[in-house]
């Protein structure tokens, strides 16, 4: 049986996709670094999975909105301590398996206005968004030396 994870349950787990309704994860009295040992369980289950039939993993590390906002609206910073070593612990929790990452917060934080890639008042990329998204995961993948035919084959 093939296990399936998806990118919602492992973002929901770690805490990294939080609505502006919901309660922020300082408040919540956990810390993604108490998860990182789960998302290291989790990647090394998918990285064993994709072996077995020939395939790679690509961990994509996807910022979220809320790095970007701050009380001073001109200035673009992370909106919470300690974002960057949390940042860091979960790119480093995929490289330390020997997992390729693609870390996106780099091209987002560059981009002129970070904002204007997410959907007005949304945690959600808007078209824009997604097509940098979309350009460096296939620049990536093409990087690895996958083929379009290998990265969209049938997973047994």
């Amino acid at each position: 049986m093939r296990r399936l994870f998806l990118l919602r349950e492992i973002r929901a787990r770690l805490a990294l996709s939080v609505r502006p309704s919901e309660a922020r994860l300082e408040d919540v009295g956990t810390s993604v670094h108490d998860d990182v040992p789960v998302l290291k369980h989790v990647l090394s289950l998918a990285r064993t999975d994709a072996a077995a039939w020939g395939g790679e993993v690509l961990f994509v590390y996807l910022p979220e909105r809320s790095r970007y906002t701050s009380p001073l609206k001109d200035l673009i910073e992370p909106a919470r301590p300690g974002h960057q070593a949390e940042h860091r612990g979960v790119v480093a929790a995929a490289a330390s398996l020997g997992i390729d990452v693609l870390d996106l917060e780099p091209a987002f934080s560059t981009h002129r206005d970070p904002l204007s890639l997410f959907d007005e008042g949304r945690v959600h990329y808007n078209a824009d968004g997604y097509a940098l998204v979309a350009d460096s995961v296939s620049a990536a993948a093409a990087r690895m030396g996958l083929k379009r035919s290998k990265m969209a084959g049938t997973v047994p």
